[in-house]
Order: structure tokens, then C-alpha cells, then sequence
């Protein structure tokens, strides 16, 4: 009886022994033995990095259009969404108060001009009266008080001729700046363009003291600005010129392509900043996020693109065109600028390690510059054995490298 419990303690014992062992060959990850490879070969394609950044779309151009006079709105003579052309009429505010100024104007204009005109005539007779007394004094007919007087009575008509002169040229500037306010009352687009949004109402009364206050908004929607906000760890890796790409959420299978034209050298927060009503502190707030507008444009012919969507850029800082290219799966990195190890499929199956040079990694694919025939199988996963699904990483032999 002893015999057979012994007997049966030891055939457990080499059960589980046997077990552990098959377990173990199962799990070993270095183990080819019967492993199912997922492999790729090299092919040729273009490659780009790119800083992802997101967008808002702004007109190339828009003006707020304002009145320069206080009155009362007349009437509009465009709406929301009318194409307008340069210097087009589009309000028009009461001008009945810069009329009669201007008839005024006019008034004190024609008054100056008889001014000068009596001064002129006043001038010429003071100075026939002083040549008289003259020639009277040089024969000893005339007196010295005569003389005198008749000199004093032209330079009073001299005096008086230059300030009526400096009151025409008064009246002159008057009448010009009443034009020019009557000229204010008819509203003109400065560009042409489409009115983006209209402001202020017919009837309206609007208020010149202060500043000028816009009664619409016009803007060019034939050619888009796109501000990108990029994040301060990518803003030193872009340059204007660069490739840009986005896609609007409307059309996100749409592609728009253009020129990075320039970079912003102070981040938005700055440029909003007010400082005058700042306040220093000991703490800074240097955990907040830090973005630089990066500016292109894009045509806009089919006005498809409108004022304050939102776009989705890409700024290509780096590519490469028809090079070798393996699925960046395949490739483990190793010290050494360049250099790279992944593992192919001899003639009997049995996965090998290759060093490969290469090239540039934007984390789908890496370029591949040599190392590697065409012809190669490159492991690029290992189906799991156990559940007979998914892929596991390439990996090298136990104890790692």
C-alpha cells in the first residue's frame, strides 16, 4: 500500500513537471519553432513628417466700413451677403446739417473774398494818398504831419490786406472741410468684397465724437487666410515656404494645399495681452499651453470656404520621394545615428537579424537607405500562437540586446 501512494506521488509530480515544461516552450518568445511571421517587403513611395496643428479661417482681407459723421442713418443700400465694389455706395446718413454747412462755408468764403477785395481797393488809395504827400513835401508844398499821416494810413491798409487774405484763406479750409463732412455722409465700400455683416439699422443714429462707428463689414472671400496655432515644442521646426495641408470638418476628404507665408514672433497671448492692466506676481503661469500663429493662404474660388471654420494643418518640415520604405513596425532602433536592426526571413524560415541604415521615421513608415534587398522578407509582426489571433512585435532572443 505505502508502495503504491509512493508511486502515485511521483507520476503527479512528473505530470506537473511536464506541464511546466510545455508551458514554458509555449511562452518562450524566442522560439521559431512553428511561429507564423506577418512579413513585408520594402516599396517604393514618398514619406513626409509633418507638425499637426489646428486652424481657424479668416478672410485675406476685411474692413469695418464707418461712419466719420454723427447723423441719422438715410438708408442701406446693400445686404447681408451683396457683392460690393470698390468706392460703391452702401449708406447713406441724413446730410441736411452738412448741407447748410457747406452753404455757410460759402457764405463766409464769398465774404472774405469782398474783404480782400475792399482791402485791395482801401491799399490802392492809401498808397496814391502817401505818393501824393511825397511829391508835395519835395516841392515844399506839403507838411511834415501830412506826411506822416498818409504813410500810417498805408500801413494800416497793408495790415488790413494781409488779415483779410489769412481770413479768405480761413474761409477756403472751411468750405473744404464742409465738403469733405458732406462727402462722410455717403458711406462707400473701400474694397471690393461681400458684406460679411451689417452693424447698424436705418434710423439709426450714429455718433462720430469718439470713434468712428462701423455700420457694416466687408470682407474678401475670394482667397482665404488660414491662422494655424502651433505649439511652442514644434514652432522651431517650421519656416515659411514650407508645404502646408488641411481639411476642413465639412470635407474632411478634401485636400487643400498651400505656402506657409510666415510665423508670428510673439505668441497669441502676448499680442492680446493688455498691459496696463497687468499685475506682477511671484508665481508665473508657465504651466499654459503656448501657441505662435503660423499664416497661409489659400484660393477660394468656389466659396467653400467661409469666416471661422476650422481646419485641420498639417506643415510638412521634412520629405522624401520615391524611396524604400518598411512599415516602421519592422524596425527596432539601435544606438548609433542611423542604424537600425530588423529581422527577415532566411531560405528556411528562420528569422535572422539584419543592421539597416536608415533614413526618415514619421511612425507609419521609415525610409530605408541600405541594408536590406527588395527581395527580403521583413517581419513586421508574430501572430500569437495561443489564441490564434493578433500580431506580437518583433523581438529578438531572451535575455535582450
Amino acid at each position: 500500500m505505502a508502495e503504491q501512494k509512493r508511486f502515485r506521488k511521483r507520476g503527479r509530480w512528473a505530470g506537473a513537471a511536464v506541464l511546466l515544461l510545455l508551458l514554458a516552450w509555449w511562452l518562450w518568445p524566442g522560439a521559431d519553432e512553428g511561429a507564423s511571421y506577418v512579413t513585408a517587403r520594402m516599396a517604393r513611395g514618398d514619406i513626409q513628417n509633418e507638425v499637426l496643428a489646428s486652424g481657424i479661417l479668416e478672410a485675406s482681407e476685411q474692413v469695418s466700413v464707418g461712419a466719420q459723421v454723427s447723423g441719422r442713418i438715410e438708408s442701406l443700400k446693400v445686404k447681408l451677403g451683396d457683392p460690393v465694389a470698390n468706392q460703391q455706395l452702401v449708406a447713406q446718413i441724413d446730410s441736411l446739417p452738412q448741407q447748410n454747412a457747406v452753404r455757410k462755408a460759402t457764405a463766409a468764403l464769398e465774404l472774405a473774398q469782398a474783404q480782400v477785395a475792399a482791402r485791395n481797393a482801401r491799399l490802392s488809395q492809401a498808397q496814391r494818398d502817401y505818393d501824393r504827400q511825397q511829391q508835395l513835401a519835395r516841392t515844399g508844398s506839403g507838411t511834415r504831419e501830412g506826411l506822416d499821416h498818409a504813410k500810417s494810413a498805408l500801413d494800416v491798409a497793408q495790415a488790413e490786406l494781409v488779415q483779410a487774405r489769412a481770413q479768405l484763406d480761413q474761409a477756403r479750409v472751411d468750405i473744404d472741410s464742409a465738403r469733405v463732412d458732406l462727402d462722410y455722409t455717403r458711406i462707400t465700400s473701400p474694397m471690393d468684397g461681400v458684406v460679411v455683416a451689417i452693424v447698424a439699422k436705418e434710423g439709426q443714429t450714429v455718433s462720430a465724437v469718439q470713434q468712428a462707428p462701423t455700420i457694416i463689414k466687408v470682407a474678401a472671400l475670394d482667397s482665404m487666410t488660414v491662422k494655424a496655432q502651433i505649439s511652442e515644442a514644434d514652432v522651431v521646426r517650421v519656416r515659411p515656404g514650407m508645404a502646408v495641408r488641411f481639411s476642413i470638418l465639412g470635407e474632411p476628404g478634401r485636400e487643400y494645399r498651400a505656402l506657409l507665408r510666415a510665423v508670428e514672433p510673439a505668441p497669441e497671448a502676448l499680442i492680446m495681452k493688455d498691459d496696463s492692466h497687468a499685475v506682477t506676481t511671484g508665481t508665473s503661469s508657465t504651466s499654459a499651453a503656448v501657441y505662435y500663429n503660423g499664416l497661409f493662404d489659400v484660393d477660394n474660388p468656389e466659396g467653400a470656404l467661409r469666416i471661422g471654420m476650422t481646419a485641420k494643418v498639417g506643415i510638412v518640415f521634412e520629405e522624401a520621394s520615391d524611396v524604400w520604405l518598411l512599415p516602421s513596425a519592422a524596425v527596432v532602433r539601435r544606438e548609433g545615428a542611423g542604424k537600425a536592426v530588423v529581422r527577415v526571413l532566411d531560405a528556411k524560415g528562420t528569422a535572422v537579424e539584419k543592421v539597416v541604415q536608415v533614413g526618415m521615421d514619421n511612425k507609419a513608415h521609415v525610409q530605408i537607405i541600405d541594408g536590406l534587398d527588395e527581395t527580403d522578407e521583413v517581419i513586421v509582426g508574430e501572430a500569437a500562437r495561443k489564441t490564434g489571433g493578433g500580431l506580437k512585435a518583433p523581438h529578438g532572443p531572451p535575455g535582450g540586446r
